[in-house]
């Protein structure tokens, strides 16, 4: 899923392990919002994953296996899948229950196979106009055909419509089938965009349902302010989940895991999430003891180790690989930066090789971090280690470059396009601090090709709402793993997925036929040769510009205990029910 820095610098992606104590709170900053409680209607991986939280998925990621595997949460077990590859049944687990609601007729209310149904159909619904639906549309047997008829109707979508690809067998089964084989499809269902909600409380609710959901979750609502604030506490409804029944325990693992066998899941009885757009402001609250565990920013880390003086104050450093890659994109719908001509190509090459990644790395990530090597990060089924990325900093093959494809410079010492006309570019940029010293950057960057550069700098939700509709230039990107797998991260480029998880509005021929042949391939060495394909594509055309990553690093309180980073996960994995707090932190 397209990750923002407006949104998306998030605590996700760690899991804490150590004693349950009654009376537990967890308090964590953010650095971006959460506006919305639907995960449906999330447009970022940071806020589906808090609101996955408070709803039940059909399955979860074992947090210690390695290689990767699933287990099952509101499933009895993994799905039966058909020879063919294209039907998947699934059992749902008996006694299930939602949180009370004034709409439920039978109480307690159970979750059954058609709240899984009708969870699933809500991603198509063009009133909903999920900003996520890409990743369900085209590929269950009949569903888009219902999406399409409830827009030729003016958006009334009809959730009663049999649907051949999506039934509820009886009580507690659900069979999918879908329109072709997708062997990473299982990992959607562990996806907490594919949370499970109750119709009567979606419909009873209407919008406000995203601001006071109903769900069946280890944890409920208990304050929210959108935007700033949001306070989760213990579901008293959840059944009994052990440690054992979302985490290997073996003799091989961390010595602290040995311990949790029967504890009980979640950990922490109270969760208080709060956004600190600023880093220093985070490392302050840390400080005072306002919150207990945040992203650590730049400043706070020195030749790879934690600043003296908060190391002294007894604040850990947790850090590990990121498996995430930041880029910015270049709209390939523009005119003058878009599309497969070679001087327009020849424009975006350049443009990338402009930028000093030793530069990017001292001044925004205080030397803790590395210049890009890979489009798929290793721990991401297709990572392939003899693929290195080819674009480096070389301003003067960049200048040579644009010579030699006509854009030539003018007194002012910047270049025009090789038609005659004016060369001037747009980036649009957010409205923070760092945004600006961005801004400042990619101006020495820009300056050194003689091109010129303005920006446009523009709140989040606007940012968000200009990328769908393909209205801009240039502009920040990035991409967190909604499941693990490159084909993933291939999505961003597909021209289907325009408008949704597409950032770049790339329409390519020859590239969306590698991505149709790479989704119905097998797991395993047959997607090799196909993924190598599509790199060599990407690289010729040029979509975006990957910058450097730092490993992701956070700053913890000394009460909180047993933080690993997953390989895989990122933001797309809310971690807060698995951390503890000591039993004598007051």
């Amino acid at each position: 899923m397209y990750r923002k820095y407006v949104v998306a610098a998030a605590l996700i992606g760690i899991l804490a392990l150590a004693c349950y104590a009654h009376g537990t709170t967890v308090r964590i900053a953010y650095r971006g919002g959460f506006e919305t409680l639907d995960p449906v209607r999330a447009g970022d991986v940071l806020t589906q994953s808090i609101a996955g939280t408070l709803f039940d998925q059909l399955y979860t990621y074992d947090y210690l296996a390695r290689p990767l595997k699933l287990r099952p949460l509101a499933a009895s077990a993994m799905p039966s899948v058909s020879s063919d590859g294209r039907e998947i049944t699934i059992s749902i687990r008996q006694g299930i229950r939602f949180s009370d609601h004034r709409a439920f007729k039978i109480r307690p209310r159970e979750l059954v196979a058609e709240d899984v149904v009708y969870s699933v159909k809500r991603f198509m619904d063009p009133a909903i106009a999920s900003p996520i639906y890409s990743l369900i549309a085209g590929k269950i047997e009949g569903l888009d055909e219902v999406a399409d008829r409830a827009t030729k109707q003016g958006g009334r979508f009809d959730y009663d419509a049999q649907v051949s690809g999506l039934v509820a067998v009886d009580r507690y089964t659900v069979r999918i089938r879908l329109v072709r084989p997708d062997p990473i499809f299982i990992f959607l269902l562990a996806n907490p965009d594919l949370s499970i909600v109750p119709r009567e409380a979606v419909e009873a609710d209407g919008k406000d349902f995203a601001r006071h959901p109903t769900g069946s979750g280890p944890y409920v609502m208990r304050e929210f302010m959108p935007g700033n604030h949001l306070v989760l506490e213990r579901n008293p409804e959840y059944r009994s989940v052990r440690w054992e029944d979302i985490a290997s325990v073996e003799s091989s693992g961390p010595e602290w895991a040995a311990s949790l066998r029967g504890r009980r899941f979640p950990l922490p009885d109270r969760v208080e999430l709060t956004a600190i757009a600023e880093p220093t402001t985070g490392v302050l609250a840390l400080e005072r003891g306002e919150i207990d565990v945040l992203v650590a920013p730049s400043a706070a880390v020195e030749n790879n180790r934690l600043k003296p003086h908060i190391a002294a104050s007894g604040f850990r450093l947790i850090r590990g690989a990121s498996a995430r890659i930041d880029f910015f994109n270049f709209n390939m719908r523009d005119a003058q930066i878009g599309g497969t001509t070679p001087a327009n190509i020849a424009l975006r090459r350049a443009i990338a090789m402009s930028i000093n990644d030793d530069e990017y790395v001292r001044l925004f990530l205080n030397g803790n971090g590395h210049a890009p090597k890979h489009l798929i990060p290793p721990g991401i089924f297709g990572y392939d280690a003899a693929y290195l990325y080819p674009i480096h900093f070389e301003p003067a093959a960049a200048n040579e470059l644009l010579d030699r494809f006509g854009y030539s410079k003018g007194n002012d010492g910047y270049r025009r396009r090789p038609d005659g006309a004016p060369l001037t570019l747009t980036y649009m940029v957010g409205t923070s601090s760092r945004s600006r010293q961005w801004s400042e950057f990619l101006k020495r960057s820009f300056d050194r090709i003689g091109v010129r550069l303005h920006f446009d700098a523009v709140a989040g939700s606007e940012q968000i709402a200009r990328m769908a509709t393909c209205h801009y230039q240039m502009m920040d990107g990035g991409w967190l793993f909604d499941w693990p797998d490159g084909s993933n991260l291939m999505l961003a480029f597909y021209g289907r997925s325009t408008g949704t998880a597409s950032q770049g509005c790339m329409q390519d021929r020859e590239f969306d036929a590698l991505y149709d042949r790479l989704v119905v391939t097998p797991m395993g060495n047959d997607r090799t040769p196909l993924y190598r394909r599509m790199f060599a594509r990407l690289d010729a055309l040029t979509p975006i510009r990957l910058i450097p990553v730092p490993d992701d690093m956070y700053l913890v309180a000394p009460h909180i205990e047993g933080l690993v980073i997953h390989p895989a996960f990122g933001d797309n994995f809310a971690v807060f029910p698995y951390l503890d707090v000591a039993k004598n932190a007051k």
